[in-house]
């Protein structure tokens, strides 16, 4: 019994060997790639419904046969996600003739029975050398010894009845073959019966008689076959991969065959053990998860708390610093030119400390909850984004306009702050004023391409340019603006997008990718 996934050259997952009659799991080490196997090939690009049979040929190993001969009929059954996707297959391998010794007798009295396959080689019922001739490269087939049942074999016939020998009188042997189909019109057996009358002479009516019996000998056997297959072998294999569906939906109810004392409950029993390990671990995750939540919640509560804190007092050094500036406006000194100089650089200093303050605050807000991506309505992000600038963008007299974007798969929190970032970024360039802020969307290398366009004074917009050229090029931030810059990068590139920026002649267009998985 085997489980290989699809992908990695259809490689074994697990594998069960039955060994002198112990049910062995095989080491990971000397798990095999079944990908260029047939049965593989033919089980992955099988309908969804319904197992699949092998035809029924000898064993092979690293692509050998295996010594001594295991005649092998493999059933396997298809393994598929919630979504439909195909994952892989499960498959156990039958011991062929062992399987056919149970149901049958060589000989019984005068009845030999033998198997072939649907192009006539013998499967069972003949000595080993005549077995299994399309693996051995020979020509040991029920066209050889009986030359009159090759239109049989090449048509669609469900039976052929042979009579060598003296009949009805004296010796004489009689032959029956049937058609006998396993699970599908393409995988078909033929089953012989011969019956040998030796020493006396045999009525044709009686012959007759014989003949109706062989034929509900087959029909019986055919049901058994049929039965067996069905309610040992397939049936629970469906079982387990509906409780494999099951289980990726989230669902634990199935019952699965833990009681076989075969390879089919140590696969059924490792399933329940796995099922068991996964929700254990899946709830110390979720266990995990609403921890961490209340972390970053204490962590963001301190956040705000603490800048704050410090918020007050750097305004009051900034509003000081302010007042002496204006006493000593009149400065006639070179010492109090020099003392306005420094309370001018003391503001800036405090006035950057501020902004980078804020900034903390906002990212520090990012990391409370867990972030997904979701169908984001981008255009409705960009205006609850440029509501926080409203009397700003008002004032400078600057003209908004938002291009036609579509929803897109995205951090929606984490591309809000981008934008945010952005504007406020442009905002603290001088000259901004009777100015115009485009925000712009479009394809590039098949990826939604998302910019912030600048159009106003060629100056403003080569130093826009050079701005934000440094501030991602290098990644260091040293003041208030490069930090906001540096977490767009950092937000840019987990949405697996680039950035980079544009300009040409008044215009200064900072432009960003998000990826294809952001396409909704």
């Amino acid at each position: 019994m085997r489980l290989i996934r699809l992908d990695e050259g259809g490689k074994e997952v697990l594998r069960l060997d039955r060994i002198n009659g112990e049910i062995v799991r095989v080491r990971e080490e000397d798990l095999q790639q079944k990908g260029n196997r047939t049965y593989f090939r033919e089980t992955v690009s099988k309908e969804r419904d319904g197992a699949y049979f092998s035809a029924i040929n000898l064993n092979r190993e690293h692509g050998v046969i295996e010594l001594p001969y295991k005649p092998t009929l493999r059933i396997a059954q298809q393994v598929r996600s919630p979504d439909g996707s195909l994952l892989g297959i499960v498959i156990g391998n039958l011991s062929f003739d062992q399987f056919l010794s149970r149901l049958l007798s060589d000989d019984i009295e005068r009845f030999h029975l033998f198997l072939t396959n649907s192009d006539g080689y013998y499967l069972f019922g003949r000595g080993e050398d005549e077995l299994f001739g399309f693996d051995l490269n020979t020509e040991s087939n029920a066209q050889r010894d009986y030359p009159e049942t090759e239109s049989y074999f090449l048509g669609s016939s469900q039976s052929e009845d042979l009579i060598e020998g003296n009949y009805p009188f004296f010796d004489y042997t009689l032959t029956h073959l049937h058609r006998l189909e396993i699970s599908e019109a393409d995988r078909v057996l033929h089953m012989g019966i011969q019956v040998v009358y030796a020493g006396f002479s045999l009525g044709s009516g009686f012959a007759l008689i014989a003949l109706l019996v062989v034929v509900t000998v087959f029909l019986i056997l055919g049901i058994t076959v049929t039965s067996y297959l069905s309610a040992g072998i397939t049936r629970p294999l469906e079982v387990i991969v509906e409780a494999t569906d099951d289980f990726a939906r989230g669902e634990t109810s199935q019952t699965l065959p833990v009681t076989h004392n075969d390879e089919i409950g140590v696969l059924a029993r490792s399933f329940v053990e796995m099922r068991s390990s996964v929700t254990r671990q899946r709830e110390a995750v979720v266990k995990a998860n609403e921890q961490l939540s209340l972390a970053n919640r204490d962590l963001s509560n301190f956040a705000h708390i603490a800048s704050h804190e410090l918020r007050e007092p750097i305004n009051r050094i900034s509003m000081l610093t302010e007042i002496a500036k204006s006493e000593l406006s009149s400065a006639e000194t070179e010492v109090d030119r020099e003392v306005v100089n420094l309370l001018d650089s003391l503001r800036k200093e405090s006035l950057k400390l501020l902004r980078q303050i804020s900034d903390f605050r906002h990212f520090a807000g990012l990391s409370v909850g867990v972030l997904v991506r979701e169908e984001t309505e981008v255009v409705q992000l960009i205006r609850d984004a440029l509501s926080e600038f409203s009397v700003q963008l008002r004032g400078l007299q600057i003209k908004v306009d938002i291009e036609e974007i579509p929803p897109l798969m995205t951090y929606a929190s984490l591309l809000r702050s981008v934008y945010r970032n952005l504007t406020d970024s442009l905002l603290k360039f001088p000259q901004m004023r009777d100015a115009s802020i485009r925000y712009t969307f479009g394809l590039v290398d098949d990826c939604p391409a998302l910019g912030v366009l600048y159009d106003g004074s060629p100056e403003v917009a080569q130093e826009i340019a050079a701005a934000f050229d440094t501030s991602f090029e290098y990644n260091e931030p040293s003041n208030s603006t490069e930090i906001g810059l540096s977490l767009c990068l950092k937000i840019i590139a987990r949405h697996k997008g680039r950035f980079w920026i544009e300009t040409k002649d008044s215009q200064s267009h900072i432009r960003f990718t998000l990826g294809q998985d952001s396409i909704a």
